[in-house]
């Protein structure tokens, strides 16, 4: 069955957790980013209705740069190894989330593009992520594996943004400033970042 399978196929299971955390990192990004924006404007004195309006036209911007990037990593991994390329988009994302929260009392302009920077490094590596776990699976339990991958990735996109909201409220009911309880937010993050790092290292290498 699916899980004797699984437990024999350790490349696979690698990438589904490296995804699972993705996933997070990913969903959350993009839900909270509008408002980090939005924050970012109000915070230096721009009215509430010129920064809704200016964070909703961005995220049209990032939904275009991450195609983008998501066909540039996609190509760069036939060339350099899927292995290498989810671990360099992973760092380099979780370093964004680590602390583009921490950012939002700069300029709202400087935020916008650190985000859109964030928004391809975050989303780059879905398709190399796809690709390999489709690679690392025998055709017969190919579309279970996808399935299962979808229902634990999504789960954690779920969970993430509700995570990020609750550590919000907690921060800022400490009286914490406005970046702490932003970087707070985002750092939560961070942690499904630093796992899908983790488990790049792990899948074994190209052949």
């Amino acid at each position: 069955g699916l899980w004797r399978y699984l437990r024999t196929n350790r490349k696979a299971r690698k990438l589904i957790i490296g995804y699972t955390a993705h996933n997070w990192e990913m969903i959350g990004m993009w839900t909270w980013t509008p408002a980090l924006i939005s924050a970012s404007f109000v915070l230096t004195g721009t009215t509430t209705a010129l920064a809704t309006q200016w964070s909703t036209q961005l995220i049209t911007l990032m939904h275009v740069f991450g195609a983008v990037a998501a066909y540039f990593f996609g190509k760069l991994s036939d060339k350099f190894g899927r292995r290498n390329i989810l671990i360099w988009t992973a760092t380099i994302s979780t370093i964004f989330s680590c602390g583009i929260g921490f950012t939002v009392t700069g300029s709202p302009f400087i935020v916008s593009l650190l985000v859109v920077m964030y928004a391809a490094f975050c989303l780059g590596d879905s398709p190399v992520l796809s690709t390999a776990l489709a690679e690392s699976v025998a055709p017969a339990y190919l579309g279970a594996v996808l399935a299962l991958r979808s229902l634990v990735g999504f789960v954690a996109a779920a969970i993430a943004p509700l995570a990020a909201g609750s550590m919000l409220d907690l921060l800022r009911g400490s009286g914490a400033s406005a970046m702490v309880i932003w970087g707070g937010g985002f750092l939560t993050f961070g942690v499904g970042g630093l796992l899908a790092i983790i488990y790049a290292f792990q899948v074994p290498k190209d052949r």
